[in-house]
């Protein structure tokens, strides 16, 4: 397995991301808070473990505990070079701080939508 790119947390994102390349399949990695992830999750596809987590996610906020889910998408190596472009010239760019906001979250989220699905595992932390 093979680490292809990692884009970091910010506050204008709400998450982080990690793509990967494991035996020619490219695979893309998003964790987050669950209601990030679960706005991100492609309706068209069945989430079997949707339900599930919900209940759990439910029974963790009861007792004051925060939660993280992770989605997984397989992309394309052209879907990996393109967003691995689009994402390096605005980080380059002079209004780096503007272009990775709310605008660039948007684009990043359409690219990340699609066939976005739950993965099986998704984390909780206990409060402080």
């Amino acid at each position: 397995m093979t680490k292809i790119n990692v884009f970091e947390f910010s506050s204008a994102r709400k998450r982080n991301t990690l793509i990967l390349e494991d035996n020619g399949v490219y695979k893309m990695f998003v964790k987050g808070a669950d209601n990030v992830i679960k706005e991100r999750l492609d309706s068209k596809i069945p989430q079997p473990y949707l339900e599930n987590a919900d209940k759990k996610l439910t029974e963790f906020s009861i007792v004051g505990l925060r939660t993280l889910l992770i989605g997984m998408k397989i992309m394309s190596k052209d879907e990996v070079d393109r967003f691995t472009s689009q994402y390096n010239d605005l980080s380059n760019s002079p209004n780096r701080k503007e272009d990775l906001g709310k605008d660039t979250t948007e684009k990043f989220n359409s690219k990340e939508r699609r066939k976005l699905i739950l993965n099986l595992d998704f984390y909780y932390l206990q409060k402080n």
